[in-house]
């Protein structure tokens, strides 16, 4: 996937000499501790790892978004040491290299939202040159200095080897000590930890990319969309809310019902092909309002007026109505619980939907907001909506 310069430009500079032993170091880290520790405590070890290797890049990108983002993916890196279930360890890791991501690459849209989520993973096929030219600034000079080094490095690994093996096989205490100690080096391993060696030291070196040449992707959607005529959002608006005005007014009365049991039996359902049959629908309802209020208010006009006031109202009655069905497709589930009891299915319908009440809150927030100090969009509603 590549980017016309203007949207994602190279600065080009090099890869600092910090980021390329940090890059290192992150690698053979992971070679150490991935093949045994997955999933555990080594990938939070790793992924801090990575973080001191960009560190030198990353602190230059300080802001509230970066450090907000950066910390929510820090917390969802935690459960890694905290919880082995690899169903939660699988989404915390994915949504932790979005947030990760979009930190490094900032933004305020929706569509920086996105693609800042993607950015990292994008960055990895832009990196080489990067890495190159630092490489080729950084190459080490021989000198006696550094052959005195390396001739002192490898006296000295020889007389660990020896000294240790004569001690391990002295003290059985000592010899586990050491195994525990030293990794496991043999063949079968060997392909996994050069693998992970590969990957998180390319990773790394992508972070440190991204941090340092950051993209616009505001340039991708430059200029306001040309506004509709009144008519060609106040009929379809106006239409949805009619709709469900009606199914409110409906669930009001299921609501106020003394016997929901006798007025289950009459519609000859179940509990649990009630809250089936309804429940998923109603999420997409809710999912299809949010839809439509996003694309019909950027086709509003720009400036103030009558005619924006009219639509702003409609839009907070549909996200009002939009609560109405929240809490329709919450109290099936609930009925549903109360009967056949909690299940992790259940509880993840349950979460999703009070997560998209939420999202409807926000929105319906920023709108009274703009409609009281009739300002430009409310910047803060991507980000508040990712991080919740």
């Amino acid at each position: 996937m590549r980017y016309d310069a203007e949207i994602w430009p190279d600065h080009g500079g090099d890869a600092p000499r910090a980021v390329l032993l940090g890059a290192l170091g992150a690698g053979l880290v992971a070679a150490i501790l991935l093949p045994h520790s997955l999933p555990g405590v080594g990938v939070l070890i790793v992924l801090a790892a990575m973080v001191a290797g960009t560190w030198p890049l990353i602190r230059l990108r300080r802001n509230p978004t970066s450090i907000g983002f950066g910390l929510l993916a820090a917390a969802l890196v935690t459960m890694t040491a905290v919880r082995s279930a690899t169903w939660i360890l699988t989404l915390s890791t994915m949504l932790a290299v979005a947030l990760f991501s979009y930190a490094l690459a900032g933004g305020r849209s929706w569509t920086e939202l996105v693609l800042g989520g993607l950015a990292w993973p994008t960055a990895v096929e832009r990196m080489p040159g990067w890495l190159a030219r630092g490489v080729r600034a950084h190459r080490p000079k021989p000198s006696a200095q550094l052959s005195a080094s390396v001739r002192a490095v490898a006296v000295g690994a020889v007389l660990v080897a020896v000294f240790g093996g004569l001690l391990a096989s002295a003290d059985a205490i000592f010899d586990r000590l050491v195994s525990q100690a030293v990794p496991d080096l043999s063949q079968t391993l060997l392909p996994a930890r050069l693998v992970g060696f590969v990957l998180i030291a390319v990773a790394t070196l992508a972070a440190g990319y991204l941090a340092a040449n950051r993209p616009r992707w505001h340039r991708l959607t430059a200029g306001e969309p040309k506004p509709a005529r009144p008519v060609e959002w106040l009929v379809p608006i106006v239409l949805v809310n009619l709709v469900l005005l009606v199914f409110a007014a409906i669930q009001a009365t299921v609501l106020v019902t003394d016997d929901r049991d006798a007025l289950l039996r009459s519609t000859g359902m179940t509990y649990a092909e009630y809250a089936r049959q309804g429940f998923f629908q109603l999420v997409w309802v809710t999912i299809g309002v949010l839809a439509v209020i996003a694309v019909a208010v950027r086709r509003l006009p720009a400036k103030s007026g009558r005619v924006r006031t009219v639509a702003q109202a409609l839009f907070g009655l549909l996200g009002g109505l939009c609560l109405v069905v929240v809490a329709s497709a919450l109290s099936r589930i609930w009925l549903y619980e109360r009967a056949y009891g909690l299940t992790r299915l259940r509880l993840w319908v349950h979460a999703f939907e009070f997560w998209l009440g939420l999202v409807v809150v926000l929105v319906l927030v920023a709108g009274g907001l703009r409609l009281v100090h009739r300002g430009p969009r409310v910047a803060w509603l991507p980000r508040a909506v990712a991080g919740t």
